[in-house]
């Protein structure tokens, strides 16, 4: 076996097949190829940083989100359902303000994939509150939002049996009095959502004689 593999070749032949040194020489190989790959352009690199340490907690079996990764979104499920998870997981988690609209965006998927360039990064890093959410996750729902929600009336009658269906229970008074303002900003929002704006006929006037 030596004179098949003679050692001048470099090539270690301690188990006979060499295999163990050509997968080093392909790794060696592979750490030549990515420290030559060319730079992204600075919004690709941010993107993928976002994933790498926001998005390393692997979601369960079953789970739409956890207190890192939000609800994906593939632009087919129900608006009101979508927008729901997100509300839910923006009380829960663990992630910065200003990091929670630009993880959303990075979590469509689907048809709604078509939807990510238009949305401007810089409005999805401002982490006010508005609402019980950041400024930034506002901003992501109120641009998806019209582009999904087909029918406003559904919508409207979903969060109205939400409002009539809530009950107190055992919860504290407190965050039960913020949860019933909340389910009616809610309601308020959705109601104003099925507003069809009043336009007067071509040369007709509002004016009274």
């Amino acid at each position: 076996m030596e004179a098949l593999w003679p050692s001048s070749q470099g090539i270690t032949t301690s188990s006979g097949s060499g295999a163990g040194s050509l997968h080093d020489d392909q790794l060696g190989f592979n750490d030549i190829w990515s420290s030559h790959v060319p730079e992204e352009d600075d919004a690709f690199v941010t993107d993928m940083a976002l994933v790498t340490s926001y998005s390393s907690s692997e979601l369960k079996s079953g789970e739409r989100f956890n207190v890192k990764v939000p609800p994906a979104f593939n632009g087919v499920e129900p608006w009101y359902v979508y927008e729901e998870l997100v509300r839910d997981w923006c009380d829960i988690t663990s992630i910065e303000k200003d990091k929670q609209g630009p993880l959303l965006r990075q979590r469509l998927t689907g048809e709604a994939l078509v939807y990510k360039p238009q949305i401007d990064k810089e409005k999805l890093k401002n982490a006010n509150e508005v609402s019980g959410i950041p400024q930034g996750v506002k901003y992501f729902l109120d641009f998806l939002r019209p582009k999904h929600l087909k029918n406003p009336a559904a919508f409207f009658l979903y969060r109205l049996v939400q409002y009539m269906r809530v009950h107190r229970g055992r919860m504290e008074i407190g965050r039960w009095c913020t949860r019933f303002d909340v389910l009616r900003m809610r309601l308020h929002e959705a109601w104003m959502d099925t507003h069809v704006p009043f336009e007067p006929a071509h040369g007709t006037s509002l004016k009274r004689d």
